[in-house]
C-alpha cells in the first residue's frame, strides 16, 4: 500500500486519499513507535543530520499520527 497524494482540481482524490491515510493509520502508528524506539543515530523518521526545515516537518508529521483526531 501507498499513500495517494491528492489533486486540487477533483475531489474525489482528496477523498480517496484521506481514506488511504485512515487505512494506512495503524501501520503508520507502528512505524513512529518504532522510530521512537530506537536511539537517535538509528532514527529514520527524524534524523539529526537534516536540515532544519526538515526536521520540523518530520516533527509536525510525527505529532499529526500520534494525534488521537489522526
Amino acid at each position: 500500500m501507498s499513500v495517494i497524494r491528492p489533486v486540487p482540481t477533483q475531489w474525489t482524490t482528496y477523498y480517496l486519499a484521506y481514506s488511504r491515510l485512515l487505512n494506512l493509520r495503524h501501520t503508520l502508528e507502528n512505524v513512529v513507535k518504532d522510530d521512537a524506539a530506537r536511539a537517535p543515530v538509528d532514527c529514520h523518521i527524524i534524523q539529526p543530520q537534516h536540515e532544519h526545515s526538515t526536521l520540523e516537518k518530520a516533527s509536525r508529521m510525527v505529532e499529526i499520527i500520534k494525534d488521537n483526531q489522526f
